[in-house]
């Protein structure tokens, strides 16, 4: 699994995040020595816990794209739509 990890390095230690999760961190006094402690973290975790994907439905405007992508009169409507806007005086 890969897992998206943020160091900064401060006053000369590093530390590293859990993009998403700023709760796991970790600190070395090295670059490699923090992404190795941040690996025992994540597998801990991992261990403890399970990591899993969920699926959320959207609701809002979204749901609406492509409903009417087979209706015939859809493009008939928005020319008409565009020729009554031609039509408008420009400010």
């Amino acid at each position: 699994m890969k897992f998206p990890v943020r160091i900064e390095q401060v006053n000369g230690h590093f530390s590293a995040s859990l993009v998403g999760d700023p709760a796991v961190r970790v600190e070395a006094p090295s670059r490699e020595s923090v992404l190795s402690a941040m690996k025992a973290e994540l597998a801990r975790c991992i261990q403890s816990g399970e990591i899993v994907l969920i699926d959320v439905p959207s609701s809002g405007v979204t749901d609406f794209v492509g409903i009417l992508k087979d209706d015939p009169t859809l493009e008939e409507m928005v020319e008409e739509i565009y020729r009554q806007r031609d039509l408008e005086p420009y400010p």
